[in-house]
């Protein structure tokens, strides 16, 4: 598969890395902050590629989506933050028939994680001696606080426990309220990212945590998307597609 590479930071030159170990060829590669890139997509910049991967800022997605759409390049969209936008974006695909897949995190760990959170949800739900909270940890240098995926697991925890009806990231001066549950955020030192739910009660805790030791995972998974992607029309999140993963129907290696 030929691949167009949109931002090319750490992410970036993982996922070239990656690409080379799946048989896959990077034909392109645009980022306006690295010289001697390519500086916007373009027919010229983006060559014969069939699919690209954006892993860039949240205020460049957009245009991102839509050049991609206009050259007919199937896009995998990695950057986080930007999710206010998802109903343009959706619009932008009807509009152009073309083939999108999205994600706060393409790691295939950490898509696994989800399914035990929304299990272990599941399972608390009717134990209301268990509060439930989550933690997640980054690098310094993250520009975005909560994460995307600290975000969609609390999505998944509020649809399965119904006692708990929204989240608070802010410090409390104040007792927190049962219906709410707190997500703490950490940004220091040279963390990759770490994300765990804990069940607490008077007489046990018990805690889930992922716990990432480098980029390679979100590399992998986005040329999973990306293959999966290829042949494809529509607006996709990888949790929809993963499902397939979990059953057999694509190996996800």
């Amino acid at each position: 598969m030929r691949l167009a590479l949109v931002g090319y930071g750490k992410m970036g030159r993982e996922l070239e890395k990656a690409a080379v170990t799946r048989g896959h060829q990077v034909v392109a590669i645009i980022d306006p902050d690295v010289p001697g890139m390519a500086k916007e997509m373009s027919a010229a910049t983006v060559k014969n590629a069939e699919v690209a991967l954006e892993f860039t800022q949240k205020e460049a997605v957009l245009n991102n989506l839509e050049q991609a759409l206009k050259l007919n390049l199937k896009l995998v969209i990695g950057t986080t933050g930007w999710y206010d936008d998802l109903e343009k974006a959706k619009e932008l695909v009807q509009q152009y028939q073309g083939g999108v897949i999205y994600a706060p995190n393409f790691s295939v760990g950490v898509n696994l994680f989800f399914e035990v959170v929304q299990r272990a949800a599941e399972a608390f739900r009717n134990f209301s001696q268990y509060d439930v909270y989550l933690l997640e940890k980054h690098h310094r240098n993250k520009v975005d606080s909560p994460s995307g995926t600290a975000k969609k697991i609390a999505d998944i925890i509020l649809h399965q426990i119904n006692r708990k009806k929204k989240i608070v990231t802010e410090s409390l001066n104040r007792r927190i309220n049962e219906d709410e549950m707190h997500l703490l955020c950490i940004r220091a030192g040279a963390i990759y990212g770490e994300h765990s739910v804990f069940f607490d009660s008077e007489g046990d805790e018990i805690e889930l945590t992922h716990r990432a030791r480098s980029r390679v995972g979100l590399a992998i998974g986005a040329l999973v998307a990306a293959e999966w992607i290829r042949d494809k029309k529509g607006f996709y999140a990888f949790s929809d597609v993963f499902k397939s993963l979990i059953s057999g129907g694509q190996n996800g290696k």
